[in-house]
């Protein structure tokens, strides 16, 4: 996973922890240029530097990830919930929730098995 997010760390910037996510974004929510594509789960790795948290959009097809499918947040935009991580981006009314998965939806405390040490450094740079 390191390698979907390490080609876009900064100069200096050094890659704390990886994780899986996937999001969907509701009838509700999304844009009204959005395709019915749009509705289905889009698979995400996330991954905590010191500095930032780094979103990469994965690739329905190929599983990579592309510059323009790259997003990054301060750590105050990023709530740690029970089932996954509620996000604020910039142009988004609403933040976005990144459901924890691990080849299906898992609450916190699995996740923290499959990618120890994700949540613990979230948390220490949210501080």
């Amino acid at each position: 996973m390191d390698e979907k997010i390490i080609p876009y760390l900064e100069k200096g910037e050094k890659l704390i922890a990886c994780g899986n996510f996937q999001t969907r974004i509701s009838v509700y929510d999304r844009e009204e240029s959005s395709g019915f594509d749009d509705l289905a789960n889009r698979n995400h790795v996330i991954g905590v530097t010191e500095k930032r948290l780094i979103l990469a959009e994965l690739d329905r097809k190929t599983s990579e990830s592309s510059a323009e499918k790259i997003t990054s947040v301060n750590f105050a935009d990023v709530k740690i919930e029970n089932d996954g991580l509620a996000v604020k981006i910039s142009g988004h009314e609403k933040p976005l929730k990144y459901w924890y998965v691990f080849g299906y939806k898992i609450p916190k405390d699995q996740f923290e098995m499959f990618y120890p040490g994700f949540l613990e450094a979230l948390e220490k740079f949210k501080k």
